[in-house]
């Protein structure tokens, strides 16, 4: 059973210190909102270890800091093949306290040190000690879907799942451990980062082959991210391909297990009262027999919520904060009503050439280009919708999972060929996905099937990625030309281009003060309908 996710902290001397740790309880009482537990930290010599949990499962055995022989742990996230790694652990001769994964990563790492990076499958963030020596590792996930940063203070190392915390705490020079990277004892190494995104080509694969393993393996990555028992999940749900294949899949799921599909599913859908994504969510929700809830929002709220949006999400990158103030409305609705869990179509226009712009480079450019465009895309999800994804749903204690972004999902599909990627229909068009949309076809309704790529915020009625509407008009209103060009100057390493980039970029600076992490801007800047 995964323990559920929480926002961890630590501190660690590599050299003796008369400093103190006052900046743990500080740190967590900035993350209290990503868990419901009351926060946790203890003191090993010159390390401190904190956590503020989202118990999901074995509440009372998932306690953190958690301890094995000499090592101490705080851990965020999941990892779905817990239950193969405790097996091979038992036959090694460890004996297991807790149903939870944070004793099988401590466990793990005894065993196997660093190497368990190679074995385990999840999302996660995590930091473990040696209390014998003081000796350190932390380490996360290879897309970066769980977040985690370090700051250096003269001998200390300092990590934290947001940045908000660590700057409230007093630290600068905050750095993004980078996704699949680790951090041994002040050395940081991305030894295993992206390993599953190196393409191993199988350009014999008959389409109809990778049709039918691309369905296996994606609803088996659904099924292991459905949490047992009768924890109710909510599905966040546009009426895209993405999000209405995650929906079909767990409701395939509940019918194997023999799960009652009221009782343990409920689809989500955010928008304005026009909008279309609702329509679409709302029709396949009905068809498959699951609950359904209308999140309504309007353009003068969303608009209000900016600041509020840019201190969860961390960013100014417009098209983020634009979408981000529709994904805090419905996973503010989602927490409210009660759940924990949550499940979202994220990753597959990274992985499968879902945005318009690829079958625009595969017009123009052919095969070779929108394979690079797709490692582009998949390498910069951390900084992109995964942390929209994990700052807006951890707002609210909502736990986010990301099904499209396994391990073995993502090396079938980097071995298939580029052209069943993007690839013209039977209307002489280039489409995204055209795999995944074929693997559905004929389960899913046709017009979901065909449904062309909606901007998220066009979809939920808010606008579209262009810079017009309410935002663009926001912002054209608010800064002045003066300002507008005082800071495209006074900062122009950041390639600010726009007055609402200039807005946002304030209220970022203001909030943050450091700007060491803001000159790290992703090279894409897409976001759309998932």
């Amino acid at each position: 059973m995964g323990q559920g996710m929480c926002g961890i902290a630590a501190i660690i001397q590599v050299a003796p210190s008369s400093t103190g740790f006052d900046a743990v309880p500080t740190m967590l009482r900035s993350m209290a909102h990503r868990g419901d537990q009351p926060p946790a930290w203890k003191v090993y010599g010159q390390t401190a270890l904190g956590c503020v949990r989202l118990a999901i499962v074995d509440v009372e055995g998932g306690g953190q800091p958690m301890e094995a022989g000499d090592l101490a742990i705080v851990f965020n996230g999941e990892i779905y093949n817990h239950g193969a790694l405790r097996e091979e652990l038992e036959a090694l001769g460890h004996r297991f306290r807790t149903e939870c994964d944070t004793e099988v990563l401590l466990r793990g790492y005894l065993a196997w040190g660093e190497d368990l990076l190679d074995r385990i499958e999840g999302m996660y963030a995590f930091v473990i000690v040696d209390r014998s020596d003081g000796s350190f590792f932390a380490a996360r996930d290879g897309y970066g879907i769980k977040p985690l940063y370090y700051a250096r203070s003269g001998t200390q190392w300092v990590f934290a799942s947001e940045l908000r915390p660590l700057v409230e705490a007093g630290f600068t020079d905050i750095e993004d451990t980078p996704p699949g990277g680790f951090v041994r004892n002040g050395q940081v190494s991305d030894r295993v980062r992206y390993r599953h995104l190196q393409p191993v080509p199988q350009r014999e694969m008959p389409i109809a082959s990778a049709i039918s393993k691309l369905r296996r393996e994606f609803a088996r990555s659904v099924e292991e991210r459905m949490p047992p028992g009768d924890l109710p999940v909510a599905v966040f749900c546009s009426g895209g391909i993405d999000s209405s294949a995650v929906l079909f899949e767990a409701v395939e799921t509940c019918r194997r297990r023999g799960v009652t599909l009221r009782d343990k599913l409920h689809v989500f859908s955010v928008g304005t009262a026009d909008s279309e994504d609702p329509r679409f969510a709302r029709d396949l929700a009905i068809d498959l027999g699951v609950p359904f809830t209308f999140v309504e929002i309007d353009v003068p709220s969303m608009v209000k919520s900016i600041p509020e949006t840019i201190r969860a999400i961390e960013s100014f990158e417009p098209n983020h904060i634009r979408a981000g103030t529709t994904s805090m409305a419905l996973a503010r609705k989602v927490a409210a009503e009660g759940f924990k869990v949550a499940l979202l179509g994220e990753g597959a226009d990274e992985l499968l050439g879902g945005y318009e712009e690829f079958p625009q480079a595969a017009r123009s450019g052919g095969n070779a280009v929108v394979e690079s465009m797709l490692g582009v895309f998949s390498r910069q999800l951390y900084l992109t919708q995964l942390k929209r994804v994990d700052r807006t749903t951890m707002a609210f204690g909502l736990e986010g999972r990301v099904p499209f972004l396994d391990d073995r999902l993502a090396r079938l599909v980097v071995s298939m060929p580029t052209a069943y990627k993007v690839r013209k229909n039977e209307q002489g068009r280039y489409v995204g996905k055209y795999v995944l949309r074929e693997a559905y076809r004929g389960v899913l309704p046709d017009h979901i099937v065909d449904r062309r790529k909606v901007p998220m915020g066009e979809g939920a009625g808010v606008g579209d990625n262009r810079p017009i509407g309410a935002f663009h008009a926001h912002a054209q209103e608010l800064i002045s030309d003066f300002a507008f060009r005082r800071c495209v100057e006074e900062f122009s390493s950041f390639d600010l281009k726009s007055k609402e980039d200039v807005e946002y970029f304030e209220i970022f600076r203001d909030t943050f003060g450091s700007l060491s992490l803001a000159e790290n801007r992703p090279m894409t800047n897409s976001l759309k309908t998932v």
